[in-house]
């Protein structure tokens, strides 16, 4: 648990269900900008990491280095990815496989990380036990008389 707010369980503490694509926000698209393009949203469960949205953040630009693809944002607290400046005609064209690609990329990496941070906090975790043993078979070993 977190100290420093009670009840509320760490991120690796919850476990991980892999985050999908539910679709596209229409009634949010608002209206195109002077070339044509306007910014599309599209709805995400279940809502995702501080650290899944950084990675999808860095997944995408790796994937439109040199493409001149869209930006991007993510917003676990509104479950959205939005696509900046694109058409629906692009995404369906270019950008919804790259995306979703990216999706299950960084839900692998997402399963990962956790499955990495458990073995070390594990590890932490023996290690600190094994050196209370330690520590109480030497104390138990003490004569003050």
């Amino acid at each position: 648990m977190n100290e420093n707010h009670p009840g509320l369980r760490e991120w690796w503490e919850v476990p991980f269900r892999p985050v999908k694509i539910t679709g596209i926000v229409q009634h949010e698209i608002g209206a195109s900008n002077k070339d044509g393009k306007y910014d599309v949203p599209f709805s995400i469960a279940p809502a995702a990491s501080q650290n899944w949205e950084d990675l999808l953040m860095a997944e995408w630009r790796r994937h439109q280095v040199g493409n001149g693809g869209p930006g991007i944002s993510v917003s676990s607290k509104e479950s959205r990815i939005i696509l900046f400046s694109t058409t629906v005609e692009d995404i369906r064209d270019e950008h919804l496989q790259v995306l979703k690609d990216a999706v299950d990329t960084v839900n692998l990496k997402e399963e990962r990380v956790r499955a990495d941070y458990m073995a070390q906090k594990e590890t932490k975790d023996d290690a600190a036990a094994r050196r209370e043993q330690d520590i109480s078979a030497v104390v138990a070993e003490l004569d003050f008389s």
